[in-house]
């Protein structure tokens, strides 16, 4: 069901109680149960925005290069099309290595002079 629910709030971000039920009742299932996915989902959003790298080490925006922090924001963006998420994943490397983006983008240079 958490698949189902997953492809029904990327088609429906900001979903209705009338839309949650003829979602369940599409996949013959209550809207008790579809929103008990949706927390389940947020928990784990939740605790993955807390983890990591940069959650281990209290890393904030604060602690970090602002310019790598907006190159990493950006790449990051291959990945999700989510602010926040972006965010974490960049912080996450940033606090790993200071340089990450930079590095990458030396190495990525690199690579394509190669081919």
């Amino acid at each position: 069901m958490i698949s189902d629910v997953i492809t029904f709030l990327i088609q429906n971000p900001n979903p209705t109680e009338q839309s949650v039920g003829s979602f369940a009742n599409s996949i013959s299932s209550s809207p008790t149960e579809v929103n008990n996915t949706m927390y389940k989902l947020a928990t784990i959003t939740a605790n993955f925005m807390r983890g990591g790298k940069s959650g281990e080490a209290h890393t904030d925006v604060n602690s970090v290069d602002s310019g790598e922090l907006a190159a990493g924001i950006q790449i990051e963006y291959e990945h999700t099309k989510d602010l926040c998420m972006a965010k974490k994943i960049a912080l996450d490397h940033l606090t790993e290595f200071k340089l990450y983006y930079s590095y990458l983008k030396s190495m990525e240079e690199t690579m394509q002079e190669d081919q």
